[in-house]
């Protein structure tokens, strides 16, 4: 939020007032400064961006003129006027660096210990990797066929490679749609894998605005976020790619990555015609990403079942589901209101949360408006729509370190579980009768270890998955119970991510010093 304060001079006198987007501190001391390789200014112009796009749209036109894209009231494409939020891009950074290196060295070695990720389910279900800890935010866009996400990406972004719009299903593939900086590490490791494609012809033709990486690079290219996909296949990597954009000409795309998904169809034939789960692979990336926008055609709200199976995979993260009621200017007033009555009684209802569902209504192209007595509605909900994609990199930060906790204390239930079911086993006869009564008995032994241990009942997993995979254990292969080990993952919660918040608290002051300090500077300049 700017701030706008009078600053005095040497001798006291009043002088004139300056805006700044950070609090008003003393100059930071040389070295501080020096420690900083390159100046970084204050832009004055960044908070108000969305500002001068909504003032840029023209007048009002007919309410009856059809969409044309060569019209000359045709509403300002948004690229260009998004700027990447990286004023705490840099803590950010540190953020993901500190909580990498506390997985790596407290927790990933008892969850492998304890078999954690054989009894996990969703994006738990395997040990993070490095990269995930440190990767930009990533925004997945989910829709049935035709409901406008290509083209949403494209409103935001503008063209990106291998781009493809039509009114029938057109995107055949996950796309994840990123800035270059992002990809540079593929040519500067220059992996076998990379090379081998290349020399065979196997790379699709780059275009000159940009290139494309195929699904298979992306697995084993080290700083990219998803060797975990290399579980599906190559069944699901072939239909799998990136779409790199300079980030000169796409500037959110230098904190933020777009997923761009293939529209989901109706029916049973057309789901057992993909060849590998499309409901798994939403589920990985809805787990890692950082905000799911569901995308609704105003014309059409009916929900297939496939659609269904993946908004239910979405309802342990309905706090970072958003929906877009996309193409909400060719409705009249009165069919809008009863579309959008009707969509957030059915999300209400399919997610099952009592929280009501951020709803944004608008029409994501760069065609004129066929009914525009809402083009304030719509400008104001764009506007808050691309706020808050800008502001990913800096909560990015805060559920990254939400993640950790919550994964520490349901690793440490699931410690206290296996070795109590460890400690229950006969030395010598009777074991397969002792598993299975364990086996049918779990709800009065979470009962008890959530007694004995005073532990949480929201982080014990789900009775019936639980039993289903103990089903087939050897329960004297469990460890026993480790008291270092369970005051190594208390630790990381009372003594390490406090240590690492208060860390980056410092840092990012010391950074707003040096950043009100050039500021200053360059006034006087």
């Amino acid at each position: 939020m700017l701030s706008t304060l009078p600053q005095k001079s040497a001798d006291g006198d009043q002088c004139s007032e300056t805006t700044t987007d950070h609090p008003i501190t003393p100059d930071p001391s040389p070295e501080l400064c020096q420690r900083f390789s390159s100046p970084r200014k204050c832009d004055s112009n960044e908070s108000s961006h969305v500002e001068e796009k909504i003032s840029a749209v023209p007048p009002e036109g007919n309410e009856n003129s059809e969409r044309n894209c060569n019209a000359d009231d045709k509403r300002p494409n948004p690229d260009g006027k998004i700027t990447s939020s990286s004023s705490f891009s840099s803590s950010r950074v540190r953020a993901g660096s500190g909580l990498k290196d506390l997985y790596a060295q407290y927790l990933r070695p008892i969850e492998e210990l304890y078999f954690y990720p054989h009894f996990a389910c969703g994006s738990e279900a395997s040990c993070i990797s490095d990269d995930e800890w440190t990767a930009p935010p990533q925004v997945l866009l989910l829709g049935q066929y035709s409901t406008g996400k290509t083209t949403f990406v494209k409103y935001l972004t503008g063209e990106y490679p291998g781009i493809h719009i039509g009114s029938e299903p057109t995107t055949d593939k996950f796309v994840a749609v990123m800035g270059e900086r992002r990809a540079q590490k593929l040519e500067e490791n220059g992996n076998r894998e990379t090379k081998r494609r290349k020399l065979e012809g196997s790379e699709k033709p780059v275009p000159k605005k940009g290139r494309i990486i195929k699904g298979n690079s992306l697995t084993v290219t080290p700083g990219q976020p998803y060797s975990g996909l290399s579980t599906f296949g190559s069944n699901f990597l072939d239909k799998f790619e990136a779409a790199v954009c300079p980030i000169t000409t796409h500037p959110l795309l230098d904190s933020v990555t777009f997923i761009d998904t293939p529209g989901i169809l109706s029916g049973e034939k057309q789901r057992i015609a993909r060849s590998y789960d499309f409901a798994d692979a939403c589920r990985w990336f809805a787990n890692r990403a950082d905000l799911v926008l569901l995308l609704f055609d105003a014309h059409k709200l009916d929900i297939s079942d496939e659609f269904r199976e993946v908004m239910d995979a979405l309802r342990p993260h309905s706090d970072k589901v958003r929906c877009v009621l996309n193409k909400a200017d060719q409705v009249s007033a009165e069919e809008l209101v009863r579309v959008f009555g009707s969509l957030m009684w059915s999300m209400g209802k399919i997610l099952g949360s009592p929280e009501v569902v951020r709803v944004y209504t608008g029409s994501y192209w760069e065609g004129s408006l066929i009914h525009d007595q809402f083009r304030c509605m719509f400008d104001a909900d764009e506007s808050l729509l691309i706020n808050e994609l800008k502001d990913l990199p800096n909560t990015a930060t805060s559920r990254r370190i939400n993640e950790l906790v919550r994964r520490v204390r349901k690793v440490k239930v699931h410690v206290c579980l296996l070795s109590y079911l460890r400690g229950q086993m006969p030395l010598f006869f009777g074991k397969k009768t002792a598993q299975e009564t364990l086996v049918n008995s779990l709800p009065e032994v979470f009962r008890k270890i959530r007694t004995m241990y005073s532990l949480s009942e929201g982080d014990f997993p789900n009775v019936k998955v639980f039993a289903s995979k103990l089903r087939y254990c050897d329960f004297r292969t469990f460890p026993t119970v480790n008291r270092q080990h369970l005051k190594n993952l208390d630790d990381i919660i009372q003594c390490h991510v406090p240590h690492l918040l208060t860390t980056l608290g410092e840092n990012v002051h010391e950074e707003q010093q040096v950043l009100h300090h050039f500021a200053k500077e360059d006034k006087k300049k």
